[in-house]
């Protein structure tokens, strides 16, 4: 058995179906460790079929297309639509800064705007809420 690091995108909705050359890491939630025999595996573990799966126990959603599994060796493998792919965590040099009306700050993945808190769709412009508005701030 190996152990394999378990990272779920922040938001499914743009993800691509085929492995990137890089993702950036703020798109990304660590679920954390788990054993499997191979990165296959890891995979089995974390789709709730039964309802017994490591997944529902550990009462976080199944994996996806667009999440990621590190192996030992540090090799980041992310979820394609058929199969695996490599890639690799890449931070983004100057993310775009957002501050809300509210007083939370925010930063921009290429993704979605987040914070330790919340995520939000978008774009360069600012974050958009979740009935299509546009979130009132400032970009710093």
């Amino acid at each position: 058995m190996a152990t394999f690091t378990i990272f779920y995108a922040k938001s499914l909705r743009y993800v691509p179906r085929e492995a990137p050359e890089s993702i950036n890491p703020l798109d990304y939630n660590e679920v954390g460790p788990i054993e499997a025999s191979c990165v296959g595996e890891t995979f089995q573990l974390m789709n709730a079929v039964e309802g017994d799966e490591l997944c529902c126990k550990m009462s976080v959603r199944s994996m996806s297309v667009g999440d990621v599994v590190v192996d030992e060796s540090g090799q980041a493998h992310y979820c394609c639509a058929a199969g695996w792919g490599e890639t690799e965590f890449v931070p983004v040099e100057n993310p775009l800064r957002y501050l809300t009306s509210d007083g939370y700050s925010l930063t921009w993945t290429g993704l979605v705007w987040t914070n330790d808190d919340m995520t939000f769709e978008g774009d360069e412009q600012g974050p958009i809420d979740n009935f299509c508005n546009r979130v009132e701030g400032d970009l710093l």
